[in-house]
């Protein structure tokens, strides 16, 4: 997987909104056949006083 400069930038702003998140999952799916979309996921961070999954697109047509 190649990840643009802003790609990186974009997931580690994401991680700083939420206190304790140390790693990530990127996912990239080219299933559409046109690009690929990367979406990354934080696991187990806190929110409300919950712990719970949050993902955010990274890249998608917009992009393109």
């Amino acid at each position: 997987m190649y990840l643009h400069i802003e790609d990186l930038e974009a997931i580690m702003d994401f991680m700083k909104k939420f206190e304790g998140a140390e790693i990530v999952e990127v996912e990239a799916d080219s299933s559409s056949g046109i690009g690929t979309i990367v979406t990354a996921r934080l696991h187990h961070v806190e929110v409300n006083g919950e712990r719970v999954t949050v993902s955010k697109v990274i890249s998608d047509v917009e992009n393109w």
